[in-house]
């Protein structure tokens, strides 16, 4: 057990963690830019079928 980790600890380093971070926040921004503008289009869509201009 103390081989494993071992070897997880010369694996994981903190360059290593944040490399992959850094790769993640642009997915992670464009996920709640389409999120946000789903929500948005949504209210404008609903509120047209009723008659009424939500925004």
């Amino acid at each position: 057990m103390s081989t494993v980790v071992e070897a997880l600890k010369g694996i994981l380093t903190t360059d290593a963690m944040f490399t992959n971070l850094s790769a993640l926040i642009p997915v992670v921004g464009g996920v709640l830019i389409f999120a946000f503008t789903y929500r948005i289009i949504r209210r404008i869509i609903s509120g047209s079928q009723k008659g009424k201009a939500k925004i």
